[in-house]
């Protein structure tokens, strides 16, 4: 069944709002903090309190236009005398993190205190997610050389190695989350990124945020798909949030069900969406991925899983919620992991894919036969640039790497 391609890029683009005069009173709090940040009493109680009436990441605005951000972790173990703590590494999604080429980074120990502190600066549009990772040993990520792929690989490999020591931020004011790898999360939110307003009942912990049955018109249901194609059984969530018209309702696919099932709840914010007429009414299919094998089993370049979802659970769908069978009214909300998957199984249907540096790396290793598949379907990759400019070069070093390879 041909679909659409919708990429949610995980909580970067799920997060909430505050109301716009919230956020100024948010961001003044922020600059005085800051100017507390500076003063002499780093690391007293009274600080700390302070600190946390505020909230972090500190944020103040910059003279180039963008906004300087202060993370900042008390070490419950003192300073440096009495703490085992020798790293704190900062995971930031899309900036810091296990995707990224470039050294993990570390907090900073203010020298005599229990602070730990890391500054960077950004836009102020940005939203995304992080967390702290804690380490006794001081054990920096070592290069392998000049071989990126080999660095590549290594820096995930270091990252999985620390990411169970990972805690999310106490100081952060909103609701922290655990993500799809299992590790905490919290979110920031800086004072010009847009408005989610969907969500803002689940950032500020109210009570029955995604944890209650959603009230009618919506329908949520739950089944277990067995799969004798692939000898899998596995939770899947159907809702509906609206029965004027059921045959002609869209169908989008949620991978890594489990996730905007339980961890991040979905169903308000659809429901929301759809009153406000930002939504139609729709199906929302949400496949559980069992387990992190599986999803990285199934939902790379493994035709059986798509061929399964095709021919087993899409009937069944259509008894339990029907909908619009239409091409054009079914998208698939997909991670990051998946495109490849896409451009090389089904090449017709892949169009932009915005995923940082992986094509050229990916198409450095994927076998022959994918890569001359994705190279006759043209234009199916491409970088996450910020501009046109980087793009365009994006673009012809994969032509580069297609061509190396012989496609």
């Amino acid at each position: 069944m041909p679909f659409g391609i919708w990429e949610p890029v995980s909580r970067t683009a799920c997060l909430a709002n505050n109301t716009m005069s919230g956020r100024f009173e948010k961001l003044n709090n922020n600059q005085q903090a800051v100017r507390y940040w500076r003063a002499s009493m780093q690391g007293a109680h009274g600080w700390w309190l302070d600190i946390a009436r505020r909230g972090t990441p500190l944020v103040e605005p910059q003279d180039n236009g963008r906004w300087k951000v202060t993370f900042l972790w008390r070490d419950p173990q003192g300073g440096e005398l009495t703490s085992a703590y020798q790293r704190v590494w900062i995971h930031i999604n899309c900036l810091t993190d296990h995707h990224q080429a470039s050294p993990p980074q570390s907090l900073q120990r203010l020298a005599g205190s229990d602070v730990w502190y890391w500054q960077t600066e950004l836009q102020g549009d940005w939203r995304g997610s992080y967390c702290f990772i804690p380490c006794m040993e001081d054990r920096p990520f070592e290069p392998q050389g000049d071989n990126s792929h080999a660095n590549m690989l290594s820096i995930r490999h270091w990252w999985h190695q620390v990411f169970a020591r990972a805690t999310h931020d106490l100081l952060n004011p909103y609701r922290a989350w655990p993500g799809v790898g299992g590790h905490t999360l919290s979110g920031l939110h800086m004072p010009q990124a847009p408005q989610q307003p969907a969500w803002r009942d689940f950032d500020n912990y109210a009570v029955t945020s995604g944890r209650c049955t959603p009230a009618p018109p919506a329908k949520l249901q739950r089944h277990t798909w067995h799969s004798q194609r692939l000898g899998t059984s596995r939770h899947v969530w159907i809702y509906s949030t609206g029965e004027s018209n059921p045959a002609a309702r869209p169908l989008a696919i949620l991978l890594d069900g489990q996730f905007w099932a339980n961890q991040m709840p979905v169903w308000d914010p659809l429901m929301q969406l759809t009153r406000t007429g930002q939504l139609p009414e729709a199906v929302y299919l949400l496949i559980d991925v069992i387990d992190q094998q599986h999803r990285a089993r199934e939902l790379t370049c493994n035709d059986e899983f798509w061929l399964a979802l095709q021919e087993e659970l899409l009937p069944q769908l259509a008894d339990w919620a029907p909908h619009s069978r239409e091409a054009a009214n079914t998208v698939v909300s997909w991670a990051k992991l998946w495109w490849l998957g896409v451009a090389l199984c089904w090449p017709a249907l892949a169009g932009i894919f915005w995923c940082h540096h992986q094509p050229v790396r990916l198409v450095l290793v994927a076998p022959p036969r994918y890569v001359a598949i994705a190279h006759r379907a043209r234009g199916c990759l491409l970088v996450d640039p910020p501009s046109r400019r980087r793009a365009v070069g994006c673009v012809r070093q994969a032509e580069g790497v297609f061509r190396g390879r012989g496609a």
